[in-house]
């Protein structure tokens, strides 16, 4: 009976995973292509996504293809947490260029 139990809880991560989490993960990594920064609330979402990913792949690990599902979805969250760490740096490199330029200038 705990094994139906497990199975019902699998079905739900998983559906939480492809029907919401994904959609808004693929959102956030076109706005990043455009090289945007990721906003409070991108992060926030990014760090409990990633924590939900990986419980469901500690518990869900012997089952093939959950083990493909949740490894797929770590991994486009790693290349977008990437892309975001890019644009950081990229901004960041702007920002203190600016800095330098008005130093500069005063």
């Amino acid at each position: 009976m705990q094994h139906r139990g497990s199975q019902k809880l699998m079905v739900v991560m998983l559906n939480e995973l492809i029907n919401h989490s994904l959609p808004r993960i693929l959102a956030v990594q076109q706005h990043l292509q455009r090289g945007e920064l990721l906003t409070d609330t991108e992060i926030h979402f990014f760090s409990d996504s990633l924590d939900m990913v990986n419980r469901c792949y500690s518990a869900y690990q012997m089952d093939p293809q959950c083990k493909a599902i949740f490894t797929a979805i770590a991994h486009l969250m790693f290349k977008v947490i990437k892309l975001a760490l890019k644009n950081e740096k990229k901004h960041a490199k702007a920002g203190l260029k600016n800095l330098e330029v008005a130093a500069a200038a005063a």
